[in-house]
C-alpha cells in the first residue's frame, strides 16, 4: 500500500536537461529515492522506431518515436542517475513482430538481454506459437519469469520453466515480484492442452501475497498481464499490493490517474506504460520500513529528445540486414484502413481481399479470418505497400489451415462473429465465399467458459445472422444449406478454436497446408502489381 499520495507536478517534455536527469523540473534530488522501477509492456517486438501521427498545437504532424536503441540509451541514463536502485520490468507480448517472424525467438530475446531485464511476465502472445517455441526461448533467457496462475501438466516443455514470484533485494529493499495472465488465453493465443489459467485474478495474488509477507518482503509488484480495468479491479480487492505494472493493453496512464485509492487511507499504484515501446514507465519510490510513503510516476516518451544507443543500434542493422526487411511488395491505390473500429466492426476492402486470395489459392469454398490477425490500428495511405507494411499487418506467423465445416457450424461460427458488436472484438469475421446480414439489435450469441478460462460451449445460439448466401460453382450465390459441408480455410489460430470458434476447433477433417498465410498473401500482391480493395456489400447490416 502507498500512504502518501503523489506529487502532482506536470512535467514538460520539452525540458530535456530534466530527463537527463531523471526527475521532474524543481525535483532533480530533492528526494532520495529508495527503489526506481523501469516498466514496459506490449513492446510486441517493435525493435525498430516507428511513425505515427499526433496533433501539435491543434494541427496533426509524424513523429518517430520507440525502438529498442532509444530505449537502451534511456535505461542507461535511468540506471547511472539511480545507481543500485533500480528494477527493471516486462509485463509481457514482447515475443512477436518482423523480427520473430523471419529469425525466431533470437533478435527479440538478444535485444531483451542487452536491455537489462530483470524479472517479466508472459503476454498471450508469447504462446502464439505454441508452448515448445516459448519454452526453448525461456530455456536460455537470463532473467526469471514469473506466472503465478498459470499451471503447467508434466508433459508441457514449459514444466518448471517459470517461477510463482521473484524476490529481489535492492538498495537494502527487499522486492516480490509476481506475474498474472488474462484468463482467455485459450481463446486468443495456442498455449496448448498443458496450460491452465486460473482465473480468480484476486484469489491468486491473495495467496502470492502472504507468501511474500511471509518472506518479509518491503515492497509487492504484480506484472499483470490482464488489461487496465482488470488491474484496477485487482487493485481494490488485494490493496497489500503496491505497484500494479499493467500488460495487454495500450492505454497509457498519464500523471494524475495511476492511484486506486483505498478506504483507509492508502493506494495502490497502478501504471501501464503504452505499447510498442513508445514510453518507458517510471516509478520512484521513498520506502519506510514495509511502507511506500512517496513516489512519483513518469511515463518517458522515446521520441527525437531520446538519442538512440549506438551498440545496440549497430546490432538492430545487423538483424535489419538478415531479415532483409525492406522493399515494395505492391502499389496500392487506395489507403488501407486497419484502424480496430473499423476492420473490427464490419467489411474491410482489405480484409475481403486476404480472405479472397487464400480462398483463390486453396481451391475452397469460403474463407473465414478474424479481425485480429490484422494488425496495425492505423490507416495506410495510397501508395506503397512494403515488407515492412506486410509484416506489421501480419505479425503472428500462422499456416494456413483447411478444413470441412456444416452449414450449421457455419451459421453458428458467424454468430459468433457478430456476438460483440458494435464493440470492436478481434473476433469479428472477415469473409470470402459468401455473403452475410446481420441485425445487431438481436440477441448475441453468448459461450460457456470453465474455470480455467476455456470456453466449453455455447449458452445460446444468438440470434444476430439474418441471412446467409454461399457462392456457389456457377458464380451464383445460394442459401446457405444447414445440412450440407463446405470446403473452409482459414489461419490456424481460428482452426484451433481460438477467439471462442469452438464450432470450428472441433471439426475433424482438417489440414495444415503448411503455407504460412502472410507469405502467400505477400506473393498473391505481388503477382498483382497495384490494389485497389475496397468493400463489395459480403456483410451487410439490417433488421427483422
Amino acid at each position: 500500500m502507498v500512504l502518501l499520495s503523489a506529487w502532482r507536478r506536470i512535467i514538460s517534455a520539452a525540458v530535456v536537461a530534466a530527463i537527463f536527469l531523471w526527475a521532474a523540473p524543481g525535483e532533480v534530488r530533492a528526494v532520495d529515492w529508495d527503489l526506481v522501477l523501469l516498466f514496459t509492456a506490449d513492446i510486441q517486438g517493435q525493435i525498430d522506431p516507428f511513425e505515427m501521427e499526433v496533433k501539435v498545437d491543434g494541427e496533426v504532424t509524424t513523429q518517430t518515436v520507440g525502438g529498442a536503441a532509444r530505449l537502451a540509451w534511456a535505461l542507461g541514463e535511468a540506471r547511472n542517475a539511480f545507481s543500485g536502485k533500480t528494477l527493471t520490468l516486462s509485463a509481457g507480448d514482447d515475443l512477436i513482430g518482423p523480427y520473430a517472424f523471419y529469425l525466431g525467438s533470437v533478435p527479440v530475446h538478444e535485444i531483451m538481454t542487452r536491455l537489462g531485464y530483470d524479472v517479466g511476465a508472459l503476454g498471450n502472445h508469447e504462446f502464439d506459437r505454441g508452448d515448445q517455441f516459448l519454452a526453448d526461448v525461456l530455456a536460455t533467457r537470463p532473467f526469471s519469469i514469473v506466472a503465478s496462475n498459470l499451471g503447467f501438466s508434466p508433459e508441457s516443455p514449459l514444466y518448471r520453466a517459470t517461477v510463482r514470484f521473484e524476490i529481489f533485494e535492492v538498495n537494502g529493499v527487499k522486492v516480490g515480484v509476481f506475474g498474472l495472465l488474462k484468463d482467455d488465453l485459450a481463446i486468443v493465443s495456442n498455449p496448448g492442452e498443458h496450460v491452465a489459467v486460473l482465473s480468480d485474478y484476486a484469489a491468486v495474488a491473495r495467496e502470492v501475497v502472504r507468501e511474500l509477507e511471509a518472506e518479509s518482503v518491503d515492497v509487492i509488484v504484480a506484472l499483470a498481464h490482464i488489461g487496465l480495468g482488470s488491474g484496477r479491479d485487482l487493485a481494490r480487492a488485494v490493496p497489500e499490493i503496491d505497484v500494479i505494472c499493467v500488460g495487454d493493453d495500450v492505454t497509457l496512464v498519464e500523471r494524475g490517474h495511476e492511484q486506486v485509492e483505498h478506504a483507509d487511507g492508502s493506494s495502490t499504484i497502478v501504471i501501464q506504460s503504452g505499447y510498442r515501446g513508445e514510453y518507458l514507465g517510471v516509478v520512484k519510490l521513498e520506502i519506510d520500513g514495509q511502507d511506500v510513503t512517496n513516489y512519483h510516476w513518469q511515463p518517458l516518451r522515446m521520441d527525437d529528445a531520446i538519442p538512440q544507443d549506438a551498440e545496440l543500434g549497430a546490432v538492430i542493422e545487423e538483424y535489419r540486414a538478415e531479415a532483409a526487411i525492406s522493399g515494395v511488395v505492391a502499389e496500392t491505390e487506395v489507403a488501407i484502413d486497419l484502424r480496430k473500429t473499423e476492420i473490427r466492426t464490419g467489411e474491410s476492402g482489405f480484409g475481403s481481399l486476404v480472405a479472397d486470395i487464400i480462398r483463390e489459392r486453396f481451391h475452397v469454398d469460403i474463407c473465414l479470418l478474424n479481425s485480429g490477425m490484422f494488425r496495425g490500428d492505423r490507416v495506410l495511405e495510397a501508395g506503397s505497400l512494403e515488407v515492412a507494411d506486410m509484416e506489421m499487418i501480419f505479425p503472428f506467423g500462422d499456416n494456413v489451415h483447411v478444413l470441412e465445416i456444416s452449414g450449421g457450424d457455419l451459421h453458428r461460427a458467424l454468430e459468433r462473429s457478430a456476438s460483440a458488436l458494435p464493440e470492436p472484438k478481434g473476433w469479428f469475421l472477415q469473409v470470402s465465399g459468401l455473403r452475410v446480414e446481420y441485425d445487431i439489435s438481436q440477441e448475441p450469441q453468448e459461450l460457456v467458459m470453465d474455470d480455467e478460462g476455456r470456453v466449453v460451449d455455447v449458452a445460446s445460439m444468438g440470434a444476430r445472422v439474418l441471412n446467409v448466401e454461399v457462392l456457389g460453382p456457377d458464380g451464383e450465390y445460394l442459401p446457405l444449406d444447414p445440412d450440407a459441408v463446405y470446403t473452409m480455410a482459414t489461419n490456424e489460430f481460428i482452426s484451433g478454436g481460438g477467439d471462442g470458434y469452438i464450432m470450428i476447433g472441433g471439426l475433424e477433417a482438417r489440414i495444415d497446408t503448411g503455407s504460412e498465410l502472410k507469405l502467400v498473401v505477400a506473393e498473391a500482391l505481388q503477382a498483382m502489381g497495384v490494389i485497389a480493395p475496397g468493400a463489395d456489400g459480403r456483410i451487410a447490416f439490417g433488421s427483422q
